[in-house]
């Protein structure tokens, strides 16, 4: 199982350096800001995490799982709000386990 997190992109804030094309559109490959573990089941979940959440951190993201029988995946739009105090920021897969939760950190 294969799992990757990515971050649409902007035309205006475009950089083809670590980004793939999916359709139309341009993503970043997120690296390090996830954990992914499989349960008990044998299924798996992945959670995005953003902490010290802030405005610029808005945005469309995808979580895509790719393993020998297939492809899926799902979006999120993510918006942060002022005033912006230290959050955590948790995007879950799969989708049914809590789309996204944000949490205030102490």
């Amino acid at each position: 199982m294969v799992v990757q997190w990515l971050r649409r992109v902007d035309s205006a804030s475009f950089a083809s350096n670590g980004t793939v094309r999916i359709g139309d559109e341009r993503y970043y490959i997120l690296t390090g800001a996830y954990r992914s573990v499989q349960r008990h089941d044998g299924t798996y979940m992945s959670r995005l995490i953003i902490n010290n959440a802030t405005e610029r951190h808005t945005g469309y993201y995808v979580c895509s799982a790719t393993n020998t029988y297939g492809f899926n995946s799902v979006g999120a739009y993510l918006r942060v709000m002022a005033p912006s105090e230290s959050t955590l920021l948790l995007l879950h897969w799969p989708p049914a386990l809590h789309v996204n939760h944000v949490l205030k950190t102490i």
